[in-house]
C-alpha cells in the first residue's frame, strides 16, 4: 500500500531491509530498489563477518532478481 501511494504522488521508494526481490516494482516502477542481502552493516555485530568474496558475489547472484540497494561500508563502532 504505501508504494502504491507514493506512486500516486510520483515519490521514489527505495527500501533498505526487504528479504526478497517479488517483482512488483514492475507493477510500480517508483520501487528502485530492495536491500535483500547481507550488508556491510553485519560487519559489526555478524558472526562470522562477510568474508571478502561476499561483495563480488553479490553481482552474479543477488542482482539477477533487480536493482539493489547496499550499505558499502560502516564506520568505526568504538568511539
Amino acid at each position: 500500500r504505501v508504494v502504491r501511494e507514493a506512486a500516486e504522488r510520483h515519490i521514489a521508494v527505495n527500501a533498505h531491509e526487504p528479504i526478497k526481490d517479488t517483482g512488483l516494482r514492475r507493477t510500480y516502477p517508483n520501487w528502485i530498489a530492495r536491500e535483500g542481502a547481507r550488508g556491510m552493516e553485519y560487519n559489526a555485530w555478524g558472526q562470522p563477518p562477510n568474508p571478502p568474496e561476499h561483495e563480488v558475489n553479490l553481482v552474479f547472484t543477488r542482482l539477477l532478481a533487480g536493482p539493489m540497494d547496499y550499505t558499502p561500508g560502516i564506520v568505526s563502532l568504538k568511539g
